[in-house]
């Protein structure tokens, strides 16, 4: 099956959260680790060695730099080091979508799911690298999880809507765009949620015609 994403809002906003900041509907200031639930920040950090959160960003900063084959070497590095550390997972899955490399990024995916079966950025993540690689009925199945883990998970929400217009489900697809647009609407993925409901209304009102 074709590739139904390239460069998505979806994949945008990988680029700029990458693991750390939590968007649609989470604050920025809570992480969610293997212990099953939701954790300050500060706490989270705890949780590991601090040495790992360090790791971490400094993996960001080389992701900023440009060099994605180093950020994805040092995040292999981290997992390595600390292999129940989530966010480690989600940024090295994370990157290796950004190098087109979804089946790899899919069983780091699996990983965080593996370690936290209740952390619904990892569904999402999971349904993402699916739809990229032209799997819609398994992507819907992901992000449905998530959002059954976190219903105002508008990145949640947005990523369906997406496999939904791409199997003419305009219906559905509509009301989870009109959901995320309320949740994050100043957003990347808010905005885009806008541009692909027009379209959406315009295929539901030619069937009309």
């Amino acid at each position: 099956m074709r590739k139904i994403l390239s460069l998505s809002p979806i994949l945008i906003s990988i680029l700029l959260i990458l693991s750390i900041v939590i968007w649609g509907g989470y604050s920025t200031d809570r992480f969610f680790l293997n212990d099953g639930g939701y954790v300050e920040w500060e706490k989270g950090i705890k949780y590991h060695d601090p040495a790992a959160y360090e790791l971490h960003s400094e993996g960001l900063e080389i992701m900023d730099s440009g060099d994605l084959d180093y950020a994805e070497e040092h995040f292999q590095s981290l997992v390595s080091s600390y292999p129940d550390y989530v966010g480690g997972y989600l940024a090295l899955g994370s990157i290796q979508l950004l190098l087109n490399n979804e089946t790899q990024a899919k069983v780091n995916f699996l990983k965080s799911i593996e370690i936290n079966p209740n952390y619904p950025q990892s569904y999402s993540r999971l349904g993402y690298a699916e739809a990229a690689l032209g799997d819609c009925t398994n992507a819907i199945k992901y992000y449905k999880h998530a959002l059954e883990l976190e219903g105002n998970y508008g990145m949640a929400h947005f990523g369906i809507a997406e496999c939904y217009y791409y199997n003419n489900d305009f219906d559905l697809a509509a009301t989870h765009l009109k959901k995320a647009i309320t949740l994050v609407p100043d957003s990347q993925y808010g905005k885009a949620a806008k541009s692909l409901l027009e379209k959406v209304l315009l295929k539901k009102q030619a069937d009309l015609d």
